[in-house]
């Protein structure tokens, strides 16, 4: 869930909930051994949140702080049962067959302009910014 976000900065914010949370799911698994016991709980989440994403030096490069979205989630959690000191923590993010595709990432990119000398001013070259073109980030 972490992979390639080094030298990145994540600001994300709950901003409320839809619905309340809810079970949909929970087991109690041996692993390994007979007495090594983990509890599991898928939860169903909906919610409203915010998320940016920018890059090192401060340029955002997807999402957006002010534009809200709902978030439908299905989280497993888990436990070490035998452990007293143990502590629920985030196992798995399950993404369900039914649900619908994502929507498409639209990266912040910057467009190249012209080579401008100390004396130039950029308006006074009747430039026309080239358009980018489209590329397809997601099959």
């Amino acid at each position: 869930m972490v992979r390639g976000n080094r030298y990145k900065t994540l600001r994300w914010s709950f901003l409320e909930s839809l619905e309340p949370p809810r079970v949909v799911h929970m087991r109690c698994p041996d692993m390994v051994s007979k007495g090594n016991l983990y509890g599991q709980v898928t939860l169903r989440m909906h919610s409203r949140q915010t998320l940016a994403i920018y890059d090192r030096f401060g340029r955002l490069m997807l999402g957006s702080e002010s534009d809200p979205r709902d978030v439908l989630e299905y989280l497993v959690f888990e436990r070490h049962l035998v452990s007293p000191y143990s502590r629920w923590r985030l196992h798995a993010k399950i993404v369900p067959a039914w649900a619908p595709p994502k929507e498409p990432i639209v990266k912040t990119v910057m467009i190249p302009g012209p080579q401008l000398k100390p004396w130039e001013e950029f308006d006074n070259l009747n430039y026309e910014v080239p358009r980018p073109k489209q590329v397809q980030w997601h099959k």
